[in-house]
């Protein structure tokens, strides 16, 4: 899964050809005036509260992406194969539809955070299937 088009936004936005890592391991530069401010792990964690309402969404695309210069939004999207009757399978080499099932827009730390989220389960997943059995 390549999410270097998320990089390449946060990139954008602070104005550094650097890595996304280099920021988060070392000190940021950008919104703060250009002055270096350094990244602390000691910031209280907010208090989570699970909203059992929240709908959830199935997703096998990624439609696309776009930064308006404050916000990422991504659109993602759901393949189906509908039918024309109930009783016939779809024809031979249709191509399956695909359908948008929702919308994600991010603030620039919020797609970061989201890049950090998925590089570790990426690596967690390499690393499990990886290992003989």
């Amino acid at each position: 899964m390549q999410l270097s088009f998320l990089y390449d936004i946060v990139a954008y936005i602070y104005g550094e050809n650097v890595t996304l890592l280099e920021k988060v391991k070392g000190k940021m530069k950008g919104p703060h005036g250009g002055k270096e401010v350094p990244m602390t792990d000691n910031q209280p964690k907010p208090r989570i509260i699970d909203n059992p309402d929240a709908r959830e969404i199935y997703v096998n695309k990624v439609i696309g992406s776009s930064f308006d210069g404050a916000a990422i939004s991504v659109t993602l999207g759901c393949t189906r194969v509908v039918p024309e009757r109930l009783d016939s399978p779809p024809p031979q080499g249709h191509q399956p539809s695909v359908y948008v099932a929702g919308r994600l827009t991010l603030t620039p730390q919020a797609a970061a955070e989201l890049v950090n989220s998925l590089n570790g389960m990426l690596t967690a997943i390499s690393k499990t299937s990886a290992k003989p059995n």
